[in-house]
C-alpha cells in the first residue's frame, strides 16, 4: 500500500490567483514565473493566454482572455476571471507571491521523491537500494532548486547574449543618446542601459536648462523619458520646455496683456506638449529609493499601454537635484555609498535604465575668492572634489560631466565690469571629468535669449 504523503501540501490555489490578476495587469512580468508553477487548471490555462496575449500590442483584459481560453477549447466561465481580478488589488509584496509560487512547486517535487523513497524501502521485496540512490541523488538536486538558478549564466548563455546584443547593435536598435550628437561622440556609452552620468555644477549655472535640452531632444528621437524634480517648481520647469521647444523667450512667457498671436503660439506648443507619448513628469518632492522603483515601473506600464516602450524596457531617467532624495540628503560619505549602492542594484540594474543624475557643487571656492581675474574662470571645470561625498556618489557612475557657464560666473565675482560680460557670448562648458570606457573630453554649447542650448561652433575669420 502505497503512502500519498505528498497531499500534506497545504493548498496554493490563492498565491496562483493573486498572480494571475496581477499579471492580468502587468502582461509583461510573465517572465517572473513558469507554467509549471500553477498547479489550478483555471490558472494554468489563463497564464498561457497571458503569454500568448504578451506577444500582441493588445491589452490584457477580462474579456480579450476569455476569447483566448476559448481558442484553447478550455471552458472557464467570463464571471470567474472578473472574480479573480476584482479579488486582488493590493500587489505590494507580490515579489513574494512568486516566489511562493515556485517554493511549492519544488516542494510538491520534493515530498514525491520522498514518497517513492518511502515506498520503496517499505516495500516487501528486496531492499531497491540503486532506486534509492537515484532517488536520492534526484531528491537532492530538487533541494539545490529551492535557489534561483536563474542566476547562474554558464558560457553559452552569455554567448548568447552576446550574439544577440551584436545583432542589434548592427541594426542600430541599441544605439543610445545623451541628448545631443554633439555630446554623444565623446561617450564611449552614452545613455546606456543600467549606467548613470552624473551632471554637477554650481548654482544658476544652467544645470536644469542643459537637462531639460536635454529631455526635450530625447522626447523628439523617441526615447522614453522620465523626469523627476523634486527641487524645482512645475510651472517654472513648463515656463522653460515651452521656450525651448517654440522659441518664445521666457520674458513673453510671463508678462501680461499677451496680444493674441503670442497667446495661439503658447496654446499650440502645449497641444504639442500634452500629446507627447514618451514623457513622463514626476512633481514629487519627497522621493526615496523605493518609490522611485515603483513610479517607474508604473512609467512603463504607461509607456507600453502608449505603444511606445521598447522590448527591453529601456528608458532615461533624469533627477533634478539627486541630492534631494531622501536617501541622499546626508553628507555622510559612507551613507551616501551605501544609498548608491543600493540605487544602482534596485534601480539601474533592476530596472535597466539609464539614468542623468543632477548634484550643485559645494560653493565654498566661490565664497573663498579664489579666483584673482576673470581669465581663471574662462576653463574652470568644478571637480568631483567639488561636491559633499563626491568620491561615494561618482564610484557608482560610469561617466561624470562637469558643467560651468563662465560669463555667468565673472557677473557674480567681478560684477563691476557687468557691461564687459554683456557683450561676451553666454558659452556652457562641458569637461567630461571620469569615464570608465573612455577619454575625458571638452565640448562647448551656446545659450540663446529662450533658454534652447545649442552646440558652439566657433566663428571662423575669412581670410579674404
Amino acid at each position: 500500500m502505497q503512502n500519498d504523503i505528498s497531499t500534506f501540501l497545504p493548498v496554493n490555489k490563492e498565491n496562483e490567483e493573486k498572480a494571475i490578476a496581477f499579471l492580468i495587469q502587468n502582461k509583461k512580468e510573465t517572465h517572473r514565473t513558469k507554467e509549471v508553477f500553477f498547479f489550478d487548471n483555471i490558472c494554468k490555462v489563463l497564464y498561457t493566454c497571458i503569454k500568448d496575449i504578451n506577444d500582441t500590442n493588445y491589452k490584457c483584459d477580462a474579456e480579450l482572455l476569455f476569447d483566448y481560453t476559448k481558442k484553447k477549447n478550455v471552458i472557464i466561465d467570463k464571471n470567474e476571471i472578473y472574480r479573480i481580478i476584482d479579488t486582488y488589488k493590493d500587489f505590494d509584496n507580490i515579489k513574494l507571491t512568486f516566489i511562493k509560487l515556485k517554493e511549492f512547486y519544488f516542494e510538491n517535487q520534493v515530498l514525491k521523491k520522498v514518497e517513492q523513497i518511502a515506498n520503496k524501502t517499505l516495500s516487501k521485496k528486496e531492499l531497491d537500494r540503486e532506486g534509492i540512490k537515484q532517488l536520492s541523488i534526484s531528491l537532492e538536486a530538487d533541494l539545490i532548486n529551492f535557489g534561483d538558478n536563474e542566476r547562474l549564466l554558464d558560457t553559452k548563455e552569455l554567448a548568447s547574449r552576446y550574439r544577440k546584443e551584436l545583432a542589434l547593435r548592427q541594426t542600430g536598435i541599441r544605439k543610445r543618446s545623451m541628448g545631443y550628437p554633439e555630446l554623444d561622440k565623446h561617450i564611449s556609452r552614452p545613455g546606456a542601459p543600467e549606467e548613470t552620468t552624473l551632471l554637477i555644477g554650481f548654482k544658476g549655472m544652467g544645470k536644469s536648462a542643459y537637462k531639460l535640452c536635454i529631455e526635450n531632444n530625447l522626447i523628439n528621437s523617441g526615447i522614453c523619458t522620465i523626469s523627476f524634480n523634486p527641487e524645482m517648481p512645475t510651472i517654472s520647469n513648463l515656463d522653460r520646455l515651452i521656450g525651448i521647444r517654440s522659441g518664445i523667450s521666457l520674458f513673453d512667457l510671463l508678462r501680461e496683456n499677451k496680444e493674441p498671436q503670442l497667446l495661439n503660439a503658447i496654446e499650440r506648443e502645449l497641444r504639442r506638449i500634452e500629446n507627447l507619448p514618451n514623457f513622463i513628469y514626476i512633481e514629487e518632492a519627497s522621493l526615496d529609493i523605493y518609490l522611485i522603483r515603483d513610479l517607474i515601473q508604473q512609467a512603463k506600464q504607461m509607456f507600453f499601454e502608449r505603444g511606445v516602450l521598447p522590448d527591453d524596457g529601456y528608458l532615461l531617467a533624469t533627477y533634478d537635484t539627486f541630492d534631494m532624495l531622501e536617501d541622499f540628503e546626508s553628507a555622510n560619505p559612507r551613507e551616501i555609498k551605501a544609498n548608491m549602492n543600493k540605487y544602482h542594484r534596485l534601480i539601474s540594474r533592476k530596472e535597466k535604465i539609464h539614468s542623468l543624475a543632477l548634484l550643485q557643487g559645494n560653493e565654498n571656492k566661490l565664497r573663498g575668492n579664489i579666483f584673482k581675474k576673470p581669465e581663471d574662470l574662462e576653463f574652470y571645470k568644478i571637480g568631483v572634489e567639488d561636491i559633499e561625498g563626491g568620491a561615494a556618489y561618482a564610484a557608482k557612475a560610469r561617466l561624470v560631466l562637469s558643467l560651468n557657464r563662465p560669463v555667468q560666473m565673472k557677473k557674480m565675482i567681478f560684477p563691476e565690469r557687468m557691461q564687459e560680460w554683456d557683450m561676451e557670448r553666454d558659452l556652457l562648458n562641458i569637461s567630461g571629468v571620469k569615464q570608465n570606457d573612455g577619454k575625458l573630453f571638452f565640448t562647448q554649447f551656446s545659450f540663446d535669449d529662450n533658454m534652447r542650448i545649442r552646440p558652439y561652433k566657433k566663428e571662423i575669420q575669412s581670410t579674404k
